[in-house]
């Protein structure tokens, strides 16, 4: 469970990080990427909203979906300059579990071990992730959806 926490600390810090810093890569207000819309049709769920960023919270995505109780299911970020997403977490240790494909020009599944909750990839000069959420019993989404809202990211990139 150490390792799990540590990958996810890791993880969360690379995107609040790479957030910062590439703040300037970070969508025009009102020009989402993907809207609550998407992640219901994605999801099956009703009652999606979408909530302000707060890393204190968890929301530490550029957009950060919640169900109807609001339970974060989903953070997602992209950078549309840069690589780094994908880059930088490729090299952290115990975050790759798998290479997958269909989603942009290269992707991985992550974390490491039994239970991934994130998929990140790169799709010409930029990158992009979207992850679900850990509760005691596993995620609030399943990877499949996970990837297939990475899937959405990618394909307006």
């Amino acid at each position: 469970m150490h390792r799990w926490l540590t990958v996810l600390l890791a993880f969360t810090m690379l995107v609040l990080g790479a957030s910062m810093v590439f703040s300037q890569t970070k969508p025009a207000s009102g020009a989402q990427y993907l809207t609550v819309q998407d992640v219901e049709k994605i999801t099956g769920l009703q009652g999606v909203k979408l909530v302000p960023a707060n890393p204190s919270k968890g929301a530490g995505g550029d957009l950060n979906f919640a169900n109807k109780d609001g339970e974060l299911i989903l953070m997602v970020q992209r950078m549309l300059n840069s690589d780094m997403l994908y880059s930088q977490t490729k090299k952290m240790k115990d975050a790759v579990k798998a290479d997958i494909e269909g989603v942009g020009d290269a992707a991985f599944t992550g974390p490491a071990g039994n239970l991934q909750y994130f998929v990140t990839f790169k799709k010409g000069k930029g990158s992009g992730s979207a992850a679900t959420f850990l509760t005691f019993t596993g995620t609030r989404l399943p990877l499949d959806q996970v990837k297939k809202v990475a899937q959405q990211i990618a394909s307006g990139m």
